[in-house]
This record gives structure tokens, C-alpha cells and sequence, in this order.
């Protein structure tokens, strides 16, 4: 069995695989101990792992030593061709997504939206080819920076459905943050739509299912996607090592 752990800026998520199966996944706050004790209890074959800011080299030490354990690095083995022009800024976690959009829908072009601390826009096209995007704020960042920045407006802490038209302070920013992003994402969305043909929107993050009622365009939402990516870009790296299962 495969196992990919994605430690992301607010969750670190494990995810195993079976056969290429997803069979079980996690998250959990970042705490080494307690994520090195939770993968060694789930026995895997290979490891994988991959972070957009939290320092793994401890969890790497103490892994591959029973257990044959790979970083996701901007030289990694990917199943795409990566056309960015600064490969070294290129985050592992639009790494992942771009390898699991090639490998969950193969030859076609896709639009990654990743929804979550930041919204990141990730377009590969039908020759397999990565090209870029784009990175915006994603709702908590938004609602902080409107109380940081500002002298007067109050911090929201959780965002919930406000009415169209806000009629308290509170409500207005919530429309602002709620409204906004749904209306930056569908029309990013159609964009893209209008120049590239047979387009297939891909919706993934924390916050997607509660975004996804609230976009204007024809989406599919798979949460998991950059899991899949990392466990393809494993077996990628592991393709001359036997399995252990």
C-alpha cells in the first residue's frame, strides 16, 4: 500500500491506497510525533510526502528508516510536462493537483481550483502539458485582511450564507468575502471556457463543498485529487522498487 501525507497551511492530510484505490484518509493539526505514530499504525508499503510550508525533514528521518520514503521536490518524477516558468516557485501542492488532474482525466484540458487558505487557478491542457494559473485569497485570508487592514471593521471568524444584500456590517463583509470569490471563480472559469474547448472544471480545497452551490458554472468537485496526484507521482519514483504490499 501507498501512503501520501499533504501538509497544507492549515491541515496535514494522510490518505492510503490500495491497488490505486483511495481507502482511507485523515487530517489532523501538524504535530510530528502524532503524524509519524498514525502512519507507522497504518503499515504502508511506500511513502510519499509533500508540504507547502511545515518542516518534514524530522517525519523523513524517522520514516525511511523501516519504510522507503520520498519527498515531493520541484525535481521529482511528474506525469506532465511542466511548462511553468519558475519551476522552483511552483508550490508541491499545484504539483499534486496537476498530477492528479493528468491522472484522474487523461488528454484533457483541465482547470484545477483549489479552494482553500489561498484559491489557486491550475490549467493543464490535452497534451499533458502543466501552463500556470493564477493565486488569489482564499476566504479566511480575505476576512482577515478586512479587519487587519482597516481601522473599524470587526474580525469574522466564520463565515456563514448572508443575504444578498447585507444589511448589518457583519453581513456585508461576509456577502463581500461569500459573493466575491464565487463570482471571481465562475468567471476565471468561463474565461478559460471561451479559450479552451472541452473544458473540464475541477473544484478541490477545504472550502469547496460550501463554495461549490454558489458558482454558476458546470464543475465537478473531487476533494482528493491532489492525493491521487501524490500517489501517482509515488509510484513514479518507486516504479524499479518492489512493494512491500
Amino acid at each position: 500500500m501507498n501512503l501520501a501525507l499533504d501538509s497544507g497551511n492549515s491541515l496535514t492530510k494522510i490518505g492510503l491506497f490500495k491497488n490505486d484505490k483511495l481507502i482511507k484518509t485523515s487530517a489532523l493539526k501538524f504535530n510530528e510525533k502524532l503524524l509519524i505514530r498514525k502512519i507507522l499504525s497504518l503499515n504502508p508499503g511506500h511513502i510519499i510526502l509533500s508540504s507547502v510550508g511545515n518542516d518534514l525533514n524530522g517525519i523523513y528521518k524517522q520514516l525511511k528508516k523501516t519504510i522507503p520514503t520520498f519527498v515531493l521536490r520541484s525535481s521529482s518524477k511528474f506525469p506532465f510536462k511542466n511548462l511553468y516558468k519558475s519551476p522552483k516557485t511552483l508550490g508541491n501542492d499545484r504539483l499534486a493537483l496537476a498530477a492528479g488532474a493528468v491522472t484522474l482525466y487523461p488528454h484533457q484540458n483541465c482547470l484545477v481550483i483549489s479552494a482553500g487558505t489561498c484559491i489557486t487557478y491550475n490549467f493543464i491542457n490535452s497534451d499533458t502539458e502543466f501552463i500556470g494559473g493564477a493565486i488569489s485569497p482564499g476566504i479566511k485570508m480575505r476576512l482577515d485582511v478586512l479587519h487587519s487592514q482597516t481601522a473599524l471593521l470587526p474580525l469574522i471568524k466564520k463565515l456563514t450564507i448572508p443575504p444578498l444584500v447585507g444589511k448589518t456590517t457583519k453581513e456585508s463583509i461576509q456577502g463581500g468575502a461569500l459573493y466575491g470569490i464565487c463570482q471571481e471563480i465562475g468567471g476565471i472559469a468561463k474565461l478559460y471556457r471561451t479559450a479552451y474547448s472541452d473544458l473540464k472544471v475541477i473544484l478541490c480545497g477545504g472550502d469547496a463543498e460550501f463554495l461549490k452551490t454558489f458558482i454558476d458554472v458546470p464543475l465537478r468537485v473531487h476533494p482528493h485529487l491532489g492525493m491521487h496526484g501524490l500517489n501517482k507521482i509515488l509510484e513514479m519514483e518507486t516504479f524499479k522498487v518492489s512493494p512491500r504490499s
